[in-house]
């Protein structure tokens, strides 16, 4: 049994070696097959004796994988910046309306400041702090617009 395992690895190892010449199989795949035929001896009458060849990738493949990682990079790297900028956004936002709230009060009603120069965030809710607070951001949106338009 034995030289009959050994027999049918020569002649397998044979077919491949002149298989390699004509398919010009790589020097991968003839190890790999080296390495099954070895590891499995008891080969049946209808086995084959040649492995399976896989196709290589064509450039085109290739490309277009690469143009696909590159698109997924690029979309992921957007949407960390997307989401920066709304962690960002609302501190903004009330840094803006607490300044604006300050400026009002210190000239229509000094006696709402407390220590420190804090005011209650509440009082900053009326209708002339918050609309002065929305023509900012306006104006901010159109800036950033302005300089997008420019690039």
């Amino acid at each position: 049994m034995r030289l009959r395992a050994a027999w049918l690895h020569h002649r397998c190892l044979h077919a491949l070696h002149h298989n390699f010449f004509l398919r010009q199989v790589s020097l991968v795949e003839l190890s790999s097959y080296t390495e099954m035929t070895s590891e499995n001896r008891s080969l049946r009458e209808h086995d084959p004796l040649l492995a399976p060849i896989r196709p290589r990738p064509t450039a085109s493949s290739t490309a277009k994988d690469q143009t696909t990682k590159t698109v997924l990079y690029c979309l992921v790297t957007v949407v960390f910046i997307s989401m920066s900028y709304a962690f960002i956004e609302a501190p903004m936002y009330r840094l803006y309306e607490s300044v604006i709230c300050e400026r009002y009060y210190k000239e229509h009603g000094p006696s709402v400041i407390g220590p420190a120069d804090r005011i209650p965030e509440q009082r900053c809710k009326i209708d002339s702090i918050q609309q002065e607070l929305a023509v900012l951001l306006t104006q901010q949106a159109q800036a950033n617009l302005c300089a997008c338009k420019r690039f």
